[in-house]
């Protein structure tokens, strides 16, 4: 796993950030599974998928090439943002690999909200910061917890990354 903050430069974070937030950005509901002791329970969260199966599924795509152009992937798997609203209490995801079977495939995530619903590992805890990018394998087990205080937001990335690395 690897943490990069201050990922991307404040203007072009900004930008991003403003859009991503903003009153006409489009958000999709989908139902939320959550484990809970009693079984499973269900909330809304939001996304928008921005690309999936080679294809650029929404007009934000260019937005983000900023980014796409930073992890200079060999290809992209799928781009997915995600908000996730408050919650009177944490609740939390099961623990999932974003891509079963490829362990040459990387997962990153780019926090584009600070709020106090961590990204939970088997052995770590990372808490969201704005503009932090947090890269690790796509067979890595991962599950997200809802935040309690404000809408936490995201961009999940899924990618074959180059053999050069991060273009940073």
């Amino acid at each position: 796993m690897k943490i990069y903050k201050n990922f991307l430069d404040q203007k072009e974070f900004e930008h991003i950030k403003n859009t991503i937030c903003g009153e006409n950005f489009p958000w999709y509901r989908t139902p939320f599974l959550l484990q809970d002791k009693k079984g499973k329970d269900n909330i809304a969260s939001f996304f928008h998928m921005i690309y999936q199966y080679r294809l650029a599924n929404s007009q934000f795509y260019n937005l983000l090439e900023p980014i796409i152009y930073k992890i200079n992937p060999v290809s992209l798997i799928r781009i997915r943002l995600n908000l996730y609203t408050p919650q009177p209490k944490h609740k939390k995801t099961r623990f999932h690999e974003d891509v079963a079977d490829a362990e040459n495939y990387h997962t990153a995530v780019l926090y584009i909200t600070k709020n106090n619903g961590p990204t939970e590992f088997k052995d770590k805890k990372i808490m969201p910061e704005e503009n932090t990018f947090v890269m690790f394998k796509c067979s890595e087990y991962h599950r997200a917890v809802t935040p309690t205080d404000k809408d936490k937001i995201l961009i999940n990335f899924n990618f074959y990354p180059s053999t050069k690395g991060l273009s940073c």
